[in-house]
C-alpha cells in the first residue's frame, strides 16, 4: 500500500512536506482532519 492508501482516512487528509529524519523509510508531515501528524512509509520489522 502506498501513500493513495490517505485517501481512506477522508477528503481533509493531505502530505504536507517530508521530513528530515527518515532513515529509510518516506516520512512527511501530513494534515488529517486540521490537525498535523507524521505519516511514515515503510515496512515494520517487528
Amino acid at each position: 500500500m502506498g501513500w493513495e492508501a490517505l485517501a481512506r482516512w477522508g477528503d481533509d487528509v493531505a502530505r504536507i512536506e517530508p521530513l528530515a529524519g527518515g532513515v529509510a523509510n518516506d516520512v512527511w508531515a501530513v494534515r488529517v482532519n486540521g490537525h498535523l501528524a507524521v505519516g511514515r512509509l515503510g515496512v515494520r520489522s517487528d
